[in-house]
């Protein structure tokens, strides 16, 4: 059985907040195997984490746990809310962070976590991800089962989020907007290839493609950076089937102030 415990959050690297939860995590799983997803979510984004978590569970075994911790509203009367998908375990509050990963999931059983025979002892108002969160996630890594930590709840209970933009107007004009920036200052778009019925190794019909967003107007969809020149802006198609914008040997966000939740328009000539 699979004792990984995936994390993702927007605590970052800087602070002692993920050393303390894989620390807790250890605490009561000693064999869990800890595998850190990211923890440079933009703080309280939770539409980042939910597509992030989306473009990255499916690469874990079956078994995986995933810990999940953006948590504007921690404290509050907000559910901590666990499931599982595809044989996987996903823990996070109830705002919205899981609404990617189940949305086309039919059948599906949410549990509150709410059990504190398997919290901390003491249970901070700011720190449910070292509290509650951890301590759930090493217990179901030994082998307990939702049903045991929580409380089933209604799907009716859950908060679900929209999915970021991704459509097509009257006029012929796709919408989508930047969902991630990464560390290389790629601008990753919610314009899926897939919607858009792009075939990316058809060069003559992808040529035809433009993108525009803020100042930045790019001609033509790449498959690879070297497709243009050293310093040139690109838009290719991205590892998880969404389109990317970037620089060769550049950082294309600093270039031309790209940020998360800025619109992004294509269309073809």
């Amino acid at each position: 059985m699979s004792k990984i415990i995936a994390l993702l959050s927007d605590f970052g690297l800087k602070n002692n907040y993920v050393g303390v939860i894989k620390g807790v995590i250890k605490s009561i799983s000693k064999d869990a195997d800890i595998i850190d997803i990211t923890h440079s979510i933009s703080p309280q984004n939770i539409k980042q984490a939910a597509f992030v978590l989306m473009n990255s569970y499916k690469y874990f075994p079956e078994g995986t746990v995933f810990l999940n911790i953006v948590d504007p509203e921690v404290g509050s009367d907000r559910l901590a809310i666990g499931t599982y998908i595809n044989d996987r375990c996903f823990l996070a509050p109830n705002n919205g962070l899981l609404s990617y990963v189940i949305k086309n999931v039919k059948l599906k059983q949410f549990y509150s976590l709410d059990n504190s025979k398997f919290h901390l002892n003491k249970v901070s108002s700011t720190f449910h991800g070292r509290d509650v969160f951890a301590p759930v996630a090493a217990h179901i890594a030994n082998g307990k089962r939702l049903e045991e930590v929580g409380r089933k709840i209604g799907t009716n209970e859950v908060i679900v989020i929209p999915f970021p933009q991704c459509f097509l107007d009257i006029q012929g004009v796709w919408h989508g907007e930047i969902i991630e920036v990464d560390n290389f200052g790629n601008a990753i778009t919610s314009l899926s290839i897939e919607n858009m019925k792009i075939n990316i190794n058809d060069k003559e019909e992808n040529s035809k493609w433009n993108f525009e967003s803020g100042d930045l107007k790019i001609n033509g969809l790449c498959n690879i950076f070297a497709d243009v020149g050293i310093g040139e802006a690109l838009a290719y198609s991205g590892s998880s089937g969404f389109i990317e914008i970037g620089i060769r040997d550049g950082n294309a966000a600093e270039m031309f102030d790209l940020e998360i939740g800025q619109n992004v328009y294509a269309y073809k000539n």
